[in-house]
């Protein structure tokens, strides 16, 4: 929950500015490890699979590329 701006949430929808309750991302489970920054978040599965989305400013996602998304 929270702002959405630049992808922050990982929701696929970049029209929704924000969110006011939890909600679950899409195509992710079994997280066992979460870590947010201001602008970015990371979760890590069960499976070793590291996910990533809001802004890549400074090679937060792990990507060399700087768009916002998730990964």
């Amino acid at each position: 929950m929270g702002s959405n701006v630049d992808c922050k949430l990982g929701l696929g929808n970049q029209e929704l500015r924000s969110v006011n309750v939890p909600t679950l991302v899409d195509g992710i489970c079994n997280i066992v490890k979460v870590s947010a920054g201001n602008a970015h978040s990371v979760a890590l599965g069960d499976d070793g699979i590291a996910y990533s989305w809001g802004q890549s400013f400074y090679g937060a996602l792990g990507l060399t590329s700087g768009k916002s998304s998730l990964h």
